[in-house]
């Protein structure tokens, strides 16, 4: 266990290098077999690697922060149900961008009815993501909630949650234009190739970092609103 909050930090920044190498490491192996592999399969492999590194750094924020667990020991269950809980909320985002480009296509050239339903949409999105954003650290710290328990716990507390969101966001904008800005700036090619240069392999290897970062935030941030929550509606935070 970790009970010092500067030795936790050190800790969690030793894993979030740990990662963002192997997410470089993933990403080089990926360039280096670009023509080798077909495009569609390539990317649905080098996805789906990186993703179960981003959900291990996600599940071990959430326990370090509300646990204070200094190890974390892999866990099927967690895992699965973690990835579970993902997959539903991507899959209920992705209808909803179904129905709104459905719809784009179906209005012809109404822009204002067309900007009307993307706006809708984005509230339905907002909504469903902060009312549900807790199911994430419960499971985390191995609870089986449902997503109608998520609802109920974060009710009165959507849009205030959507407000550190935002100010989230706001803190991880520069940081992120600034990747994006390198590839133009230094006029690099934005799918990397074979023969990766300095200045590219720096580039990737700051986006692998900064996204691992980023993640771990998030996840403290859910965690933190999952934890007060808890403590506001009288609830204890079960130890794993």
């Amino acid at each position: 266990m970790v009970h010092d909050r500067r030795g936790q930090i050190g800790f969690a920044l030793k894993k979030v290098w740990r990662a963002a190498l192997v997410i470089f490491v993933l990403r080089c192996l990926a360039a280096a077999l670009i023509g080798t592999i077909p495009p569609v399969l390539l990317n649905s492999l080098s996805t789906a690697m990186e993703v179960l590194v981003f959900l291990f750094v996600a599940i071990f924020f959430h326990r370090l922060y509300l646990l204070g667990n200094e190890e974390y020991r892999y866990d099927k269950g967690i895992y699965i149900r973690f990835l579970t809980m993902l997959v539903i909320l991507n899959f209920a985002f992705y209808a909803l961008s179904i129905v709104q480009t459905s719809f784009a296509q179906s209005s012809g050239q109404i822009p204002g009815s067309i900007i009307f339903v993307g706006f809708v949409v984005l509230v339905i999105t907002i909504v469903l993501w902060c009312r549900f954003l807790v199911i994430f650290p419960a499971t985390a710290i191995g609870q089986k909630r449902s997503l109608g328990w998520a609802w109920a716990l974060t009710k009165n507390y959507g849009w205030a949650i959507f407000g550190g969101w935002f100010l989230f966001f706001l803190l991880y904008l520069p940081f992120g234009l600034l990747a994006t800005g390198g590839y133009f700036a230094l006029d690099l090619p934005l799918q990397p190739a074979l023969d990766l240069d300095w200045r590219l392999a720096l580039i990737l290897f700051y986006s692998a970092f900064l996204n691992v970062l980023m993640t771990g935030a998030a996840a403290v941030y859910a965690s933190s609103v999952y934890r007060q929550l808890m403590i506001a509606k009288g609830h204890d935070i079960p130890a794993s």
